[in-house]
């Protein structure tokens, strides 16, 4: 079995309030979950208003696919205007 497990830090520039972070943070996690079927989480600085970090873990058979989807997971969030990541981390192990 493979596992990838990815973390991305975001900085989010259009937030001037919690309830607008919180908006757009649900709405970038729920396309992504809708567009790779996959499960995201915010993970870290929940008050903090212009970062978001978000998480998601995958797991396959195939290390090129779970790293090839981890790529278009990555893409897809820096097309999203205002939100910029500027930390990612990601490991895809063999377990």
């Amino acid at each position: 079995m493979i596992v990838g497990a990815c973390k991305f830090t975001l900085e989010l520039s259009a937030v001037f309030n919690l309830k607008e972070k919180r908006s757009v943070v649900s709405s970038i996690k729920q396309k992504i979950m809708n567009t790779f079927k996959v499960f995201v989480s915010e993970v870290e600085a929940l008050e903090d208003l212009n970062t978001a970090v978000l998480g998601f873990a995958l797991a396959g058979n195939d290390a090129n696919f779970i790293r090839d989807l981890i790529d278009k997971i990555t893409n897809y969030i820096e097309e999203h205007e205002g939100i910029k990541i500027t930390y990612d981390k990601v490991e895809v192990l063999q377990f």
